[in-house]
């Protein structure tokens, strides 16, 4: 028997679990809360989505290429106490938290360290070291997953990309990834996540964009919402290049590079590279950013463009301390900002969180790309922000 724990179970964990559920734990099989006698399963999250599992009376995922998964509420055991995990004992936790709560809520159940391994499934690049720092003795797989799953309502749930899960080598890794791979989760072994992380966080630039613009739609079909993002994609792939940080493509069927190039072609050109060649539905697609907009949360903007900012700033103090070289070029003193675009992206994403502090309720008034643009090249607050 192994027991798996999904910490965070929000969009990724409801995909995880309703895919495992579905695989090991036949409609056939009512044995309480066990997975098919071999896995049993527990899911950890809000109260907001035990609410809505409870009212909808199942989980229902519809998958890629649109095969529809139902799993019954009585097939899911869901809590909301994260010490629940402590009294489940499980061999591995799968962590799918947002990297803002990821502290926090290992600090509670920090006694199973050196009793469970730990794999965190979640954007961003310094999960690991945050986990490790409460953690000393477990073992901890990094893995990252580049499917994008988006909620509708009740406790429904779409995948509007294709991809797989990747997962740092271990020798741990294989035994979790088999598991994962026979419910019909691709997931793949590297030695090198570190750059599959850096790849997703170049795509998922895109999050602020969804979240300002109202709807992945909305940017992709605005010409000046899309080079915007080009640009912020072109000043990350400057400073990754500068840091010396690799990062991957996953499995899609062109260079990442080619990203920014894609954004900024005509819109008929776009729209088909980015259906076809990148494999994204775009028509429902939404970014969780966007979702932590209307419900007034904090969002994770400090791990995308903010990390793009910082990696900006450490490679302007050194040029500044004497100069360094990047693409053969001495670069010489200075105070401009290289990286001017997430720079913007960056102060308005946090100017909304401020706003919903503040006013104690989400935000839902869509921003233009004019007062985007304007924002980042002149500092003019849009109208809805000022206070």
């Amino acid at each position: 028997m192994v027991k798996l724990a999904i910490l965070g179970c929000g969009n990724i964990g409801f995909f995880l679990a309703a895919k495992i559920l579905h695989h090991y734990y036949p409609l056939s099989n009512k044995k309480e809360n066990v997975v098919n006698e071999n896995v049993e399963l527990l899911l950890v999250g809000r109260q907001r989505l035990l609410n809505k599992l409870n009212e909808s009376g199942e989980i229902l995922l519809m998958t890629y290429n649109g095969t529809k998964i139902i799993i019954p509420r009585d097939h899911v055991n869901y809590v909301t106490d994260v010490k629940k995990i402590i009294e489940f004992q499980p061999d591995y936790v799968l962590v799918t938290l947002k990297v803002t709560q990821t502290v926090e809520v290992m600090r509670e159940i920090a006694e199973l360290d050196g009793k469970v391994i730990i794999v965190s499934i979640q954007n961003g690049v310094r999960n690991f070291d945050l986990i490790r720092s409460i953690f000393l003795k477990s073992q901890i797989i990094s893995g990252m997953i580049v499917q994008n799953i988006i909620y509708s309502n009740h406790c429904n749930f779409t995948q509007t990309s294709n991809g797989s899960l990747f997962f740092q080598f271990t020798p741990s890794t294989h035994f979790i990834t088999s598991i994962l791979s026979n419910a019909g989760i691709n997931s793949i072994i590297t030695t090198d996540i570190r750059s599959v992380q850096y790849g997703k966080l170049l795509l998922n630039l895109g999050n602020a964009f969804a979240a300002l613009g109202g709807s992945v739609k909305q940017i992709l079909d605005s010409k000046t919402y899309r080079h915007i993002y080009a640009i912020c994609q072109w000043e990350a792939i400057e400073v990754l290049d500068g840091s010396d940080i690799n990062f991957v493509p996953f499995n899609y069927k062109l260079p990442i590079r080619l990203m920014p190039y894609i954004l900024y072609a005509p819109d008929w050109l776009s729209n088909f590279l980015i259906a076809n060649v990148l494999g994204m539905k775009t028509n429902n697609a939404r970014s969780s950013m966007l979702e932590d907009f209307s419900l007034g949360r904090k969002t994770e903007i400090e791990e995308l463009q903010g990390e793009i900012v910082r990696l900006g700033e450490i490679i302007r103090k050194d040029r500044d301390e004497g100069g360094i070289i990047m693409d053969g070029v001495k670069l010489g003193g200075g105070d401009r900002s290289l990286t001017p675009y997430n720079h913007g992206i960056l102060e308005l994403v946090k100017l909304v969180e401020e706003w919903m502090e503040e006013h104690k309720k989400g935000w839902d008034i869509p921003f233009t790309a004019d007062e985007v643009l304007a924002f980042i090249e002149y500092g003019i607050v849009p109208q809805t922000l000022q206070f």
